[in-house]
C-alpha cells in the first residue's frame, strides 16, 4: 500500500484579499498629470446639491481615474469630470461614481469608477 498524504480542507475567507488591490485591476493604469474641474452631487443629500471642485490627475484607465482633491468628496457621489480642449481637439466630459476618498498629507486621494467607457 502506498502512503498518501491528504491536505486538510480549510475555509477561505474572501473578505481578506491575499493579493494587493492593484494586482487585480481589469484595466492597466497610466500615469497622467494635469488639472481638471469636476462637479459632484452627494446621494445622501436630499436636495442633490452640486459642488464644484478642482482635481489634480494622478492616473487614468479604461475603468476610472485617480486624482487629488483639496476637499473630501462623498463616497458613492455621482461626479462629472471636465477635460478641457487641447489644441484642435475637443474637450471631454466623463461621468462616474466616487469609490474612494482617503486623506493624504496634502489633500484627498479620490478614486472614481467611470460609468461610461471612452474611445481613444
Amino acid at each position: 500500500m502506498s502512503s498518501q498524504v491528504r491536505a486538510p480542507l480549510r475555509f477561505v475567507d474572501h473578505r481578506k484579499p491575499d493579493s494587493l488591490t492593484f494586482e487585480r485591476r481589469s484595466h492597466p493604469r497610466h500615469v497622467i498629470r494635469g488639472h481638471v474641474t469636476a462637479v459632484s452631487s452627494d446621494p445622501q443629500d436630499g436636495n442633490e446639491q452640486r459642488r464644484i471642485c478642482a482635481l489634480e490627475l494622478l492616473n487614468l484607465s479604461d475603468g476610472g481615474l485617480g486624482a487629488l482633491a483639496q476637499e473630501p468628496v462623498a463616497i458613492d457621489a455621482k461626479i462629472t469630470v471636465f477635460f478641457p480642449p487641447h489644441g484642435p481637439e475637443r474637450g471631454l466630459d466623463l461621468t462616474g461614481r466616487v469609490v474612494r476618498c482617503t486623506q493624504r498629507e496634502h489633500g484627498y486621494d479620490v478614486g472614481i469608477r467611470m460609468t461610461m467607457r471612452y474611445a481613444a
